[in-house]
């Protein structure tokens, strides 16, 4: 509201009740005899005023203006605010509250929208949620809500781990400890979730491994896929040395479509392909499963089926597959879902065949193994018949490649034309593979067996005796015993040895160029084994783990003498390192060998940092060469080294270590009672803690230096076969040092 300003004249002089003042003017009084006609002084203010206006009231000895700020009538009639006794225009910075107005304060010029605590602009008082940080504030932040950082009533800054737990807040335990129940602020709840070790089921280490041989195919780029007895599907790259789980949660179950392939429960798999497209194809032997390579979502094809036991893709991307208890080798089309019986009679075993015979006159006994070429001929492998048949779908005609016509089983040696000569198949349900050369493969008495594309029968590899060794060399002089097999575009030759030669594990060998090499081996050694499924396992010497960055877990395992790596994503289990001959600087974490691990430690870099305590060293496992090095010990028991090379000092009873942000690693030395640290820049070891030869006991009970030096301290007696033989050290963040100490009784 606009007022009219008011200008007040003041008069200060001795006056008396006959001079006569100019209306307007006040006139400073002490008495009301200072004051001019009708006028009275006002005594708080001390001026002339007239006794009648509505800002001034009788009072004892005179009259007294009434508060500030209290409504009046101007003598326009308009309202107005008393001010000093006078009622003037109510205006907002004018100096004077209106109270009536709604105005908290006024300080004339002084009203501020910035100043802490001042009287706003607009006549209200300084408060929480204007903006600035007045006197008793801790924050302002324009607002009276919480959880936005500066609390509702301005009186706390929200932050997290100060102690205090805010309205944004679960918890607020003064920390960054995210394994204490409070994680920035947030309250977790801990799971227990098996990671390695089978709770007492009575599994053992040797089942640390693929749950046994199963169904493999090779794609057109080259990559491995094994469908193991764990119901996953695994891709193996030789190029890059990779294993990934495709498909399954590692649980079988029933899960066949409409289900992402990587979480589902799948059945036990009996056959598996893959198309040009990257689609991956199995049976469980009852059904037909396509997992889409863009979704990787789980579709049903084809139920109802009998011991499908062998799947194929044609040149066009046709699914060929055969059931084996109802002879017939039957068609799905690609473009249409279309399923047509082709070869053989249906739910009919037979061995009638002709050369060149449309392949509805052709019956077939169990045709166990299917394959195809890129002309998009179908091979089958009559395995009740011994005999080998092809397929030509340009002129729906049947040829034998292999075998008697009329059935019979036997060996013809090398040289022989294969058409119209015993065979003899053995394998997985006598399986067949098609090499990019035009060759045929199928196993034969410990053997792998070539139909050649001049008709006559080869060896590819095997010397026919049953086992599985000669890696490195010539594959003819290998012992074999093929189980699965399947072909790279390249030529070379995958298979998989029989779950009879291997036990229960998975053991890859590949042919390239007439050399036998293994690919993939999880065979125990020393009981342990690389391989999946750390819940199966039953752990009685697990001495120390850490999670790396990644959330693998990394296990040191006394007995054996190994480092074994969990993966976060699958659970299976690798052995990473130890188990090998060499104890050497230089050698490969695989071929290395432990004495006893104890501790082990995983850097950001991913190096691994090993503790071997009966081997008096500490090593050094880097995460990308996989070389280990010995980072301190000379590997004889002592005491000494104190100030020199870590390489050069001795330990005796090693117990933990733990590493600095900034690389150094912290021994616990415990048959020396000392801590020693190696420096990362220098590679000096020094003694940190422990005075290095007294015991600590709790006869006194002692101090054991407690308020001292820590060099000065005394630790337990390591020593003592009636003593537990453990300690802990741990390296805070900000690089204080923690020890776990058993104290020695003294008498037991």
């Amino acid at each position: 509201m606009l007022r009219a300003p008011v200008v007040a004249f003041i008069l200060f002089c001795s006056c008396t009740a006959s001079l006569d003042v100019p209306a307007g003017v006040l006139i400073n009084c002490s008495s009301d005899a200072d004051c001019n006609g009708s006028r009275r002084c006002l005594l708080d203010a001390r001026v002339c005023v007239e006794p009648t206006q509505s800002c001034v009231v009788e009072a004892a000895g005179g009259f007294a203006g009434v508060a500030n700020g209290s409504a009046c009538t101007l003598k326009s009639g308009a309202p107005g605010v008393c001010f000093s006794g006078e009622c003037i225009v109510s205006r907002c910075g004018d100096g004077a509250t209106d109270l009536v107005a709604g105005e908290q304060c006024d300080e004339g010029a002084a009203n501020s929208d910035t100043a802490p605590s001042a009287c706003r602009t607009s006549c209200v008082k300084a408060a929480c949620g204007d903006g600035v940080v007045d006197a008793g504030e801790a924050c302002d932040d324009s607002n009276v809500l919480s959880a936005d950082g500066c609390r509702a009533d301005c009186q706390k800054l929200e932050v997290c781990d100060d102690g205090a737990v805010d309205a944004n807040e679960d918890c607020d335990d003064l920390n960054a400890n995210p394994n204490d129940g409070c994680d920035k602020c947030t309250a977790t709840e801990w799971s227990a979730t098996r990671v390695l070790g089978a709770g007492g089921n009575g599994s053992s280490l040797s089942t640390i491994a693929f749950a046994s041989s199963g169904p493999l195919a090779v794609d057109f780029n080259g990559r491995i896929y094994l469908a193991d007895r764990s119901c996953r599907i695994y891709l193996l790259d030789p190029r890059s040395d990779a294993v990934t789980v495709v498909a399954g949660s590692g649980t079988c179950g029933n899960d066949i479509n409409g289900v992402p392939a990587r979480d589902a429960n799948l059945p036990v798999m009996w056959a598996i392909a893959i198309d040009s497209r990257g689609a991956i194809y199995f049976s469980d032997s009852i059904n037909l499963v396509r997992i889409d390579p863009v979704t990787g979502l789980l579709e049903t094809l084809q139920s109802g089926l009998v011991t499908c036991y062998s799947i194929a893709i044609d040149a066009d991307d046709n699914i060929v597959f055969s059931e084996n208890d109802r002879h017939i080798v039957r068609k799905r089309y690609s473009d249409s879902g279309f399923v047509s019986d082709f070869i053989g009679v249906y739910n009919s075993a037979g061995s009638d065949f002709y050369e060149n015979a449309p392949a509805g006159d052709v019956k077939v006994n169990q045709p166990a193994g299917v394959a195809s070429d890129a002309r998009g001929w179908v091979y089958v492998f009559d395995s009740g018949n011994s005999r080998i048949l092809s397929y030509d779908p340009d002129n729906d005609q049947t040829h034998l490649v292999a075998g008697k016509a009329t059935g019979g089983g036997g060996v013809s040696p090398d040289g022989t034309v294969a058409s119209g000569n015993f065979i003899k198949p053995t394998g997985n349900g006598a399986k067949l593979a098609r090499r990019f050369t035009g060759e045929l493969l199928f196993v034969e008495q410990n053997k792998i067996r070539v139909v050649k594309t001049d008709g006559t029968l080869g060896t590819l590899a095997g010397n026919g005796a049953n086992g599985s060794s000669g890696d490195g060399g010539p594959a003819l002089a290998a012992s074999i015993q093929p189980f699965e097999l399947a072909s790279f575009p390249d030529g070379r030759v995958v298979f998989e040895e029989s779950p009879a030669t291997v036990g229960a594990h998975v053991k890859l060998r590949l042919i390239a160029n007439g050399t036998i090499n293994g690919l993939v081996d999880s065979t125990p050694r020393a009981g342990l084994t690389t391989g999946q499924s750390g819940t199966a396992t039953s752990v009685t010497s697990l001495a120390d783990f850490e999670v790396a960055t990644n959330g693998d877990v990394f296990a040191a395992l006394s007995s054996p003498a190994a480092i074994v790596r969990v993966d976060h994503v699958t659970g299976d289990v690798e052995l990473y390192a130890g188990l090998g001959s060499s104890s050497t600087s230089g050698t490969l974490a695989k071929d290395f060998q432990f004495t006893t691990p104890r501790s082990v430690s995983v850097l950001a870099s991913g190096d691994l940092i090993v503790l071997d305590s009966n081997a008096a060293r500490v090593y050094r496992i880097d995460g990308t060469t996989k070389v280990v090095s010995v980072i301190a010990g000379t590997g004889v028991t002592g005491s000494g080294g104190d100030g020199g090379p870590a390489t050069a000092a001795q330990f005796r009873s090693l117990n933990d270590l733990d590493v600095a942000a900034n690389g150094d690693i912290f021994i616990f030395d415990g048959g020396n009672k000392s801590v020693r640290k190696v420096t990362a820049t220098t590679g000096i070891i020094t003694r940190v803690a422990g005075d290095g030869a007294n015991v600590c006991t709790n006869t006194a009970p002692p101090s054991c230096g407690d308020g001292g030096p820590a060099t000065s301290a005394q630790l337990g007696n390591y020593d003592s076969s009636q003593v537990p033989n453990r300690g802990w050290v741990r390296v805070a963040p900000n690089g204080d040092l923690y020890i776990s100490d058993q104290i020695y009784s003294g008498s037991t």
